[in-house]
């Protein structure tokens, strides 16, 4: 809360704050609240730290303005669709939306040059992500081989875990090989180029996309949301 008003003083024009992962945070009331699970894995289903996900209550979902079904098959039915939406149990007041992942080329993560998977037969795949089953799937169609170093979500690496994965890297026999990590991780991964400059070290894009004309509506909720609380304001 604090960092809020310090923001709210120093920079007066902002019209919109929007928070990251505070659904939990009971001392920051947001106007509109979404709440984020995986399709595979819903919060329904899931178990409290340190056995699951959940930092937070599950019936606490009736806070949420808009829930959203995150990593979706992009084929997904209307028949899942409405199975899912049984399972959540939404209240009256909210909304349930699906989004689904596409990625894109990787690209080198210091000189942003663009890469084609199809210039690679074995990977190593750096990943400190919470859940990366989906990206492994996804590369799993592409290369014949892949090589994981799983880290904990929000990792930080250290000179010595570097060292480690380029000696990692060197023992893949096949000259068609380079790392590829998360845009996520990638950020973490930049104050290591002096140590990573003898190896090819790519970033894959990621793209979240709104199934069944989920866009428009998700648009029209938060201009109404905005809308109002200007009209409050001028009363």
């Amino acid at each position: 809360m604090q960092a809020i008003n310090e923001l709210i003083i120093n920079v007066p024009q902002i019209d919109v704050i929007v928070l990251d992962d505070a659904f939990q945070h009971r001392t920051e009331r947001a106007g509109l609240n979404l709440l984020l699970t995986e399709c595979d894995n819903l919060f329904v289903n899931d178990y409290y730290l340190p056995a699951g996900q959940l930092r937070d209550l599950k019936s606490n979902y009736k806070r949420a303005d808009i829930i959203i079904i995150t990593k979706s098959s992009a084929d997904l039915s209307y028949e899942i669709k409405n199975k899912i939406i049984d399972q959540v149990k939404p209240f009256s007041h909210q909304i349930v939306l699906f989004t689904s992942i596409k990625y894109g080329e990787p690209y080198d993560i210091f000189s942003k040059s663009i890469f084609s998977l199809e210039l690679f037969d074995e990977i190593l795949l750096i990943t400190g992500i919470a859940n990366p089953s989906q990206l492994i799937h996804y590369l799993g169609q592409k290369v014949k081989k892949i090589h994981l170093l799983k880290y904990s979500d929000h990792h930080h690496f250290s000179a010595e875990e570097i060292k480690s994965l380029k000696r990692k890297y060197f023992t893949i026999k096949n000259d068609k090989k380079a790392i590829i990590t998360t845009e996520k991780d990638a950020m973490r991964l930049f104050e290591f180029e002096k140590d990573l400059h003898d190896v090819p070290v790519l970033a894959i894009p990621v793209v979240h996309h709104f199934l069944f004309e989920g866009e428009a509506i998700f648009e029209k909720h938060i201009i109404k949301y905005i809308e109002k609380y200007y009209n409050e304001k001028k009363k």
